[in-house]
C-alpha cells in the first residue's frame, strides 16, 4: 500500500497470515523476515483479522503467549494494528458465513449432538 503525501509517497506494509505462519515454521523463513523487519518495522502493521486467524492456530495456551509476546506485543506497544474498514462487515456478510459453515457442518453430521 503507497499513500501520497504531496509529492512524497509513504509505504506500508500489511503481511498476510502466510508469511507470519513461515517464518514461525521454518528458520530461513523466520531470518528472511527479520530481516524485512530490521529495514521496515516503522511501515509495517499488522492485521487484526490475521492476529485471529493466527490466534485461532495457536492450539496451546504456550503458543498463544509466544504469539502475544512475540509478535502480537510488538506492534500493539506501536500501535501499528490495521483493521477491517466497518463497511466490511455490512451486508450481512459473517452472518452468510456463518450460516453456510452452519449449513456444511449439518450436511455431514457435525457436530455430534
Amino acid at each position: 500500500m503507497v499513500i501520497e503525501r504531496g509529492e512524497a509517497a509513504v509505504r506500508k506494509y500489511v503481511l498476510d497470515t502466510n508469511i507470519y505462519i513461515d517464518a514461525i515454521r521454518d528458520p530461513q523463513e523466520e531470518e528472511a523476515f527479520g530481516m524485512f523487519l530490521e529495514r521496515n518495522t516503522p511501515m509495517t502493521y499488522m492485521s487484526a483479522v490475521v492476529m485471529q486467524e493466527l490466534r485461532a492456530g495457536a492450539v496451546t495456551d504456550t503458543q498463544a503467549r509466544a504469539l502475544q509476546d512475540g509478535i502480537f506485543g510488538a506492534f500493539e506497544r506501536r500501535n501499528c494494528i490495521a483493521g477491517p474498514s466497518p463497511g466490511a462487515f455490512k451486508g450481512g456478510n459473517l452472518c452468510e458465513v456463518a450460516t453456510s459453515c452452519r449449513r456444511s457442518c449439518e450436511r455431514y453430521g457435525w457436530p455430534d449432538e
